[in-house]
């Protein structure tokens, strides 16, 4: 029912869908969905981003374009907007050098930077930014797009009561749709958070 509406909403009516991190790599569901969109008017388009070059193939298309990763200089502003209050790095020279070292091991990743960037906002000593540069966690294997070390790296430095919070969440499958006042009462009925 819900293609169908769709369907007659976008007839004759030119659009620009943007399908965001798209995992699902089942070629009938691609179908399905795309017999709804292709009554849209002439020059509409649909642009999809996907880490899964499977994803891709199944939706046809152009070409991919493969995003590059960040240079250091962008990897460095985008950290430095998440690390520091306002974005604004110039109060602490000592910071500023250990947060370029750290921007050296996020290899140009931008979930990487805001994470670890995020992590760091609220730790205003030298040793809090070194520990995190010093981490054995950046030696661990890591996936194809070595993201791992820094997440983990911030799942680490949450208090313990979000880390429960956090890993509850891996009991849903992939893709669940978390109705969030429900997750809420879910998490203050097994007493991870008081009312």
């Amino acid at each position: 029912m819900i293609q169908e509406d769709l369907s007659k909403k976008l007839t004759d009516k030119r659009f620009l869908l943007v399908l965001d991190d798209v995992w699902n790599e089942d070629p009938e569901k691609w179908y399905t969905y795309h017999r709804a969109l292709v009554t849209g008017g002439k020059g509409s388009r649909i642009v999809v981003t996907t880490r899964n070059k499977n994803v891709g193939i199944v939706m046809g298309g152009m070409a991919p374009y493969y995003l590059n990763q960040l240079s250091d200089d962008d990897c460095w502003y985008l950290f430095r907007s998440y690390a520091f209050v306002d974005g604004k790095s110039i109060e602490d020279p000592n910071l500023v050098r250990i947060g370029m070292e750290i921007v050296k091991k996020l290899k140009g990743l931008p979930l990487a930077a805001k994470a670890i960037g995020s992590l760091l906002y609220s730790k205003d000593t030298e040793d809090d930014w070194e520990n995190v540069l010093r981490s054995e966690i950046w030696e661990l294997p890591s996936d194809k797009n070595n993201i791992l070390p820094a997440l983990r790296l911030s799942y680490n430095h949450l208090p313990p009561v979000l880390k429960r919070c956090f890993a509850f969440c891996s009991v849903f499958h992939k893709d669940y749709v978390f109705e969030k006042d429900r997750f809420v009462q879910i998490w203050m009925a097994l007493g991870f958070i008081q009312p």
